[in-house]
C-alpha cells in the first residue's frame, strides 16, 4: 500500500478568502483585490497595508506578518 499526498490551497477554495471576508465586515472594498489582481504577493501585501494605514486599521507591518506566518509553520 503505497502513500498519497494531496495538496489544496485551503483559502478561497475550502473557506472564503480571508481579505475578501474582511473587506465586506469592514465595508473597505479596496481589500477585495488578491493575487489574481496582483500576482506579486509581497507589492499586493504592502499595499493592503497601506490601506489599512488609510482606514485607520493599524500599525502592522508586512515583516510582522510574515513572522506569524512562519511561526504558524
Amino acid at each position: 500500500m503505497g502513500m498519497h499526498i494531496v495538496c489544496l490551497d485551503l483559502e478561497g477554495v475550502l473557506v472564503p478568502e480571508i481579505w475578501i471576508a474582511f473587506a465586506k465586515e469592514s465595508g473597505i472594498s479596496e481589500l477585495t483585490r488578491t493575487t489574481r489582481d496582483e500576482p506579486d504577493y509581497d507589492k499586493l501585501m504592502n499595499w493592503r497595508l497601506g490601506i489599512l494605514k488609510e482606514h485607520g486599521l493599524g500599525p502592522v507591518s508586512y515583516t510582522h506578518l510574515r513572522a506569524h506566518e512562519t511561526k504558524a509553520n
